[in-house]
């Protein structure tokens, strides 16, 4: 029996996973989590072999989570559920320590699938992903600017896109103003955009700005 941990932020849907998990004979449910804090900590213990993960609970797309998950459990094997655009962002998760990508529209027979072939070692992206990569939509993403972007750079472009500002974002985030702003400097360089609203403007026709809230 493999031990299956749940960090998702949205109570009803934490609730959904667990019920469906805890009716399968080969997985047990040790542990649940709402926020990147409590997951962490528990993680720590080392008891669990899978983690159920919405990406998003660590930053723009959860890359620097997944990375400081690893460090901390390196044989745990991690399946996102998002609705984020995997398309975009699942590549950057899997680079990170991703084993699977599951959309949150997944029914009970796909989420048991995905967690059946990583628990064996196997990778597994969703069906409607693996659509999408076979169709080619997602060819020419690698040549979009956006994915130069480090995950604290896509970070604080997603903030901006928001609307935040500089002195409430390096507060948020526990940095300083003037890091925050050597970031945005280096943002709109990566972009090849020179204020604000052309940044906005770039989130509106490459679709971002549904992942930026």
């Amino acid at each position: 029996m493999l031990n299956v941990f749940v960090a998702e932020p949205n109570e009803t849907l934490r609730a959904g996973i667990i019920s469906v998990i805890s009716k399968e004979s080969a997985y047990r449910v040790i542990g649940e989590a709402s926020s990147r804090v409590e997951l962490m900590s528990q993680l720590r213990l080392g008891r669990a072999d899978v983690l159920i993960l919405e990406p998003r609970m660590g930053g723009a797309t959860g890359e620097g989570l997944i990375r400081q998950i690893k460090e901390v459990c390196s044989d745990i094997a991690i399946l996102a559920s998002s609705d984020m655009d995997g398309l975009r962002f699942g590549v950057r998760l899997f680079k990170a320590g991703l084993k699977g990508f599951l959309c949150k529209s997944a029914g009970r027979d796909e989420l048991i699938n995905a967690l059946d072939r990583i628990a064996s070692g196997r990778p597994h992206i969703s069906s409607v992903l693996a659509e999408g990569i076979a169709l080619g939509l997602n060819v020419n993403e690698e040549e979009k600017p956006h994915t130069t972007l480090s995950e604290r750079e896509l970070d604080v472009f997603c903030r901006l896109v928001r609307g935040e500002r500089v002195g409430a974002i390096a507060s948020t985030l526990f940095l300083s103003p003037k890091t925050i702003s050597t970031h945005k400097h280096r943002i709109f360089q990566k972009m090849g955009v020179s204020n604000l609203s052309e940044l906005v403007r770039y989130a509106l026709v490459n679709n971002i700005t549904d992942r930026c809230h």
